[in-house]
Protein backbone atom coordinates (compact mmCIF):
# COMPACT_ATOMS: atom_id res chain seq x y z
CA UNK A 1 0.00 0.00 0.00
CA UNK A 2 2.67 2.63 0.64
CA UNK A 3 4.47 1.63 -2.50
CA UNK A 4 1.53 2.39 -4.21
CA UNK A 5 0.75 5.55 -2.56
CA UNK A 6 4.03 6.70 -3.21
CA UNK A 7 3.94 6.07 -6.47
CA UNK A 8 1.08 7.84 -7.12
CA UNK A 9 1.82 10.99 -5.35
CA UNK A 10 5.44 11.14 -7.74
CA UNK A 11 3.14 10.99 -10.98
CA UNK A 12 0.75 13.57 -9.43
CA UNK A 13 3.85 15.70 -8.77
CA UNK A 14 5.02 15.59 -12.14
CA UNK A 15 1.35 16.66 -13.27
CA UNK A 16 2.22 19.59 -10.97
CA UNK A 17 5.27 20.35 -12.30
CA UNK A 18 3.71 20.91 -15.68
CA UNK A 19 1.41 23.23 -14.44
CA UNK A 20 3.92 25.43 -12.52
CA UNK A 21 6.24 25.26 -15.64
CA UNK A 22 3.25 27.03 -17.69
CA UNK A 23 1.82 28.78 -14.99
CA UNK A 24 2.19 32.44 -16.86
CA UNK A 25 0.28 31.07 -19.31
CA UNK A 26 -2.61 30.73 -17.28
CA UNK A 27 -4.98 33.19 -15.18
CA UNK A 28 -4.66 32.76 -11.31
CA UNK A 29 -8.10 30.91 -11.40
CA UNK A 30 -7.37 28.60 -13.96
CA UNK A 31 -4.06 27.50 -12.41
CA UNK A 32 -5.36 26.91 -8.96
CA UNK A 33 -8.58 24.99 -10.84
CA UNK A 34 -5.95 22.85 -13.15
CA UNK A 35 -4.06 22.33 -9.70
CA UNK A 36 -7.17 21.08 -8.17
CA UNK A 37 -8.14 18.92 -10.59
CA UNK A 38 -5.56 17.11 -10.87
CA UNK A 39 -5.01 16.90 -6.76
CA UNK A 40 -8.52 15.78 -6.56
CA UNK A 41 -8.04 13.08 -9.26
CA UNK A 42 -5.11 11.25 -7.96
CA UNK A 43 -6.75 11.31 -4.20
CA UNK A 44 -9.47 9.79 -5.93
CA UNK A 45 -7.29 7.39 -7.29
CA UNK A 46 -5.54 6.63 -3.56
CA UNK A 47 -9.16 6.48 -1.78
CA UNK A 48 -10.62 3.11 -4.26
CA UNK A 49 -7.19 1.29 -4.15
CA UNK A 50 -6.96 1.96 -0.05
CA UNK A 51 -10.84 1.17 0.08
CA UNK A 52 -10.03 -1.76 -2.13
CA UNK A 53 -7.52 -3.15 0.03
CA UNK A 54 -9.69 -2.50 3.14
CA UNK A 55 -12.26 -4.56 1.74
CA UNK A 56 -10.15 -7.59 0.63
CA UNK A 57 -8.33 -7.58 3.75
CA UNK A 58 -11.50 -6.93 6.68
CA UNK A 59 -10.29 -3.52 7.56
CA UNK A 60 -6.98 -4.75 8.66
CA UNK A 61 -6.18 -2.71 11.49
CA UNK A 62 -2.44 -2.56 10.89
CA UNK A 63 -2.93 -0.36 7.55
CA UNK A 64 -4.58 2.61 9.53
CA UNK A 65 -1.44 4.14 10.80
CA UNK A 66 -0.38 4.39 7.05
CA UNK A 67 -4.03 5.72 5.81
CA UNK A 68 -4.50 8.18 8.66
CA UNK A 69 -1.13 9.69 7.67
CA UNK A 70 -2.72 9.71 4.04
CA UNK A 71 -5.80 11.81 5.97
CA UNK A 72 -3.85 14.23 7.94
CA UNK A 73 -2.25 15.85 4.80
CA UNK A 74 -5.35 15.59 2.54
CA UNK A 75 -8.43 15.59 4.55
CA UNK A 76 -8.51 19.32 5.55
CA UNK A 77 -5.20 21.28 4.03
CA UNK A 78 -4.11 24.58 2.12
CA UNK A 79 -5.41 23.42 -1.45
CA UNK A 80 -8.85 24.06 0.40
CA UNK A 81 -9.64 27.27 -1.19
CA UNK A 82 -12.83 28.90 -3.07
CA UNK A 83 -11.55 28.34 -6.25
CA UNK A 84 -11.19 24.38 -5.36
CA UNK A 85 -14.66 24.07 -4.65
CA UNK A 86 -15.17 24.72 -8.15
CA UNK A 87 -13.64 21.67 -8.79
CA UNK A 88 -16.28 18.52 -9.09
CA UNK A 89 -12.94 15.76 -9.24
CA UNK A 90 -11.72 17.62 -6.08
CA UNK A 91 -14.94 17.97 -4.04
CA UNK A 92 -15.75 14.33 -5.11
CA UNK A 93 -12.36 13.08 -3.30
CA UNK A 94 -12.86 15.18 -0.08
CA UNK A 95 -16.54 13.61 0.21
CA UNK A 96 -14.79 10.08 0.11
CA UNK A 97 -12.07 11.39 1.90
CA UNK A 98 -14.20 12.00 4.97
CA UNK A 99 -15.99 8.83 4.66
CA UNK A 100 -12.77 7.04 4.87
CA UNK A 101 -12.01 8.71 8.13
CA UNK A 102 -15.48 8.27 10.09
CA UNK A 103 -14.63 4.12 8.48
CA UNK A 104 -11.27 4.33 10.26
CA UNK A 105 -12.92 5.87 13.71
CA UNK A 106 -15.59 3.20 13.60
CA UNK A 107 -18.47 5.42 12.92
CA UNK A 108 -21.58 4.79 11.08
CA UNK A 109 -19.51 6.46 7.98
CA UNK A 110 -22.78 7.12 5.75
CA UNK A 111 -24.95 9.17 8.64
CA UNK A 112 -21.98 11.15 10.09
CA UNK A 113 -20.78 12.46 7.03
CA UNK A 114 -23.25 15.43 6.78
CA UNK A 115 -22.34 16.43 10.16
CA UNK A 116 -18.50 15.84 9.66
CA UNK A 117 -18.47 18.83 6.22
CA UNK A 118 -21.10 20.89 8.19
CA UNK A 119 -18.22 20.74 11.11
CA UNK A 120 -15.10 20.80 9.62
CA UNK A 121 -15.07 22.51 6.58
CA UNK A 122 -15.94 26.63 5.66
CA UNK A 123 -17.07 28.92 3.57
CA UNK A 124 -17.55 28.39 -0.49
CA UNK A 125 -16.01 24.34 -0.34
CA UNK A 126 -18.12 23.86 2.80
CA UNK A 127 -21.41 24.45 0.66
CA UNK A 128 -20.02 22.62 -2.21
CA UNK A 129 -19.23 19.69 -0.49
CA UNK A 130 -23.26 19.43 1.11
CA UNK A 131 -24.34 20.20 -2.13
CA UNK A 132 -22.45 16.65 -4.18
CA UNK A 133 -23.04 14.90 -0.97
CA UNK A 134 -26.77 15.55 -0.88
CA UNK A 135 -27.40 15.58 -4.93
CA UNK A 136 -25.37 12.11 -4.63
CA UNK A 137 -28.65 10.94 -3.02
CA UNK A 138 -26.55 8.79 0.22
CA UNK A 139 -28.33 5.54 1.23
CA UNK A 140 -29.36 7.38 4.51
CA UNK A 141 -33.31 7.36 6.70
CA UNK A 142 -35.88 9.19 4.46
CA UNK A 143 -36.52 11.20 7.39
CA UNK A 144 -32.45 11.92 7.89
CA UNK A 145 -32.00 12.84 4.41
CA UNK A 146 -34.87 15.25 4.80
CA UNK A 147 -33.46 16.62 7.86
CA UNK A 148 -30.36 17.37 6.15
CA UNK A 149 -31.18 18.76 2.98
CA UNK A 150 -33.54 21.37 5.31
CA UNK A 151 -30.86 22.29 7.13
CA UNK A 152 -28.53 22.67 4.03
CA UNK A 153 -31.56 25.33 2.64
CA UNK A 154 -30.11 27.56 5.38
CA UNK A 155 -26.71 27.10 4.74
CA UNK A 156 -26.15 27.62 1.40
CA UNK A 157 -25.78 31.12 -0.39
CA UNK A 158 -26.10 30.43 -3.98
CA UNK A 159 -29.69 31.01 -4.88
CA UNK A 160 -29.44 28.48 -8.10
CA UNK A 161 -28.20 25.49 -5.05
CA UNK A 162 -30.96 26.35 -3.02
CA UNK A 163 -33.19 25.66 -5.82
CA UNK A 164 -31.45 22.28 -7.30
CA UNK A 165 -31.85 21.07 -2.45
CA UNK A 166 -35.73 22.13 -2.71
CA UNK A 167 -36.25 20.58 -6.04
CA UNK A 168 -34.32 17.37 -4.76
CA UNK A 169 -37.06 17.33 -1.46
CA UNK A 170 -39.47 17.25 -4.00
CA UNK A 171 -38.39 14.25 -5.96
CA UNK A 172 -35.80 12.19 -4.26
CA UNK A 173 -37.90 11.66 -0.85
CA UNK A 174 -39.74 8.31 -0.77
CA UNK A 175 -43.51 8.54 -1.52
CA UNK A 176 -43.25 10.65 -3.83
CA UNK A 177 -44.92 10.75 -7.56
CA UNK A 178 -42.85 9.17 -10.10
CA UNK A 179 -42.15 10.89 -13.64
CA UNK A 180 -44.44 9.91 -15.83
CA UNK A 181 -41.64 8.52 -18.35
CA UNK A 182 -42.53 6.90 -21.52
CA UNK A 183 -39.36 4.95 -23.49
CA UNK A 184 -39.24 3.01 -26.38
CA UNK A 185 -37.50 -0.32 -26.61
CA UNK A 186 -35.67 -1.83 -29.01
CA UNK A 187 -38.22 -3.25 -31.22
CA UNK A 188 -39.69 0.48 -31.28
CA UNK A 189 -42.92 -0.67 -29.05
CA UNK A 190 -43.43 2.35 -26.72
CA UNK A 191 -44.19 1.82 -23.00
CA UNK A 192 -45.08 4.38 -20.44
CA UNK A 193 -45.44 4.32 -16.62
CA UNK A 194 -49.07 4.42 -16.46
CA UNK A 195 -48.33 0.39 -18.27
CA UNK A 196 -46.86 -0.98 -14.71
CA UNK A 197 -49.75 0.78 -12.28
CA UNK A 198 -49.73 -1.56 -9.21
CA UNK A 199 -46.09 -3.30 -9.58
CA UNK A 200 -42.84 -3.26 -8.23
CA UNK A 201 -40.33 -1.52 -11.34
CA UNK A 202 -36.70 -2.05 -11.23
CA UNK A 203 -34.78 0.43 -13.18
CA UNK A 204 -31.15 -0.55 -14.62
CA UNK A 205 -29.49 2.44 -16.40
CA UNK A 206 -26.46 1.04 -18.38
CA UNK A 207 -24.50 1.30 -21.44
CA UNK A 208 -22.72 -1.27 -23.41
CA UNK A 209 -19.11 -0.05 -23.18
CA UNK A 210 -19.22 -0.84 -18.86
CA UNK A 211 -17.71 -3.92 -18.07
CA UNK A 212 -19.22 -4.55 -14.64
CA UNK A 213 -22.60 -2.48 -16.49
CA UNK A 214 -22.46 -6.27 -18.42
CA UNK A 215 -21.50 -8.73 -15.33
CA UNK A 216 -24.73 -7.32 -13.66
CA UNK A 217 -26.73 -7.19 -16.22
CA UNK A 218 -26.05 -11.30 -17.22
CA UNK A 219 -26.36 -11.55 -13.25
CA UNK A 220 -30.22 -9.92 -13.98
CA UNK A 221 -31.10 -12.05 -17.04
CA UNK A 222 -29.52 -15.48 -15.49
CA UNK A 223 -30.03 -15.38 -11.96
CA UNK A 224 -32.69 -12.58 -10.68
CA UNK A 225 -35.79 -12.03 -13.47
CA UNK A 226 -36.42 -15.60 -14.02
CA UNK A 227 -37.10 -15.95 -9.92
CA UNK A 228 -39.36 -13.06 -10.67
CA UNK A 229 -40.99 -14.25 -14.03
CA UNK A 230 -44.33 -15.20 -12.15
CA UNK A 231 -44.85 -11.88 -9.82
CA UNK A 232 -45.81 -8.48 -10.33
CA UNK A 233 -42.18 -7.39 -10.89
CA UNK A 234 -40.90 -5.33 -13.81
CA UNK A 235 -37.37 -4.63 -14.95
CA UNK A 236 -36.92 -2.27 -17.22
CA UNK A 237 -33.12 -1.87 -18.54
Amino acid sequence: LKQSMNLSDSSATKYLEIIDRNRELMSRKIYLLHRADILGSFTNGKWFYIDAILRKTNNREELYPLIRSFLKLNLINSNDTEISSLSETYVSAKIRLVKLHLTLENENSTEKIYDYIKSNFTGKLREKLILHYLLGKPRISPELFSKNVNDAVTLLKESKDIIWLKDLLKTALRGTVAFHFKLTDSAGKIFRLADFKGKTIVLDFWFTGCVPCLELAETLDHHVIPKFSDKEVVFIS
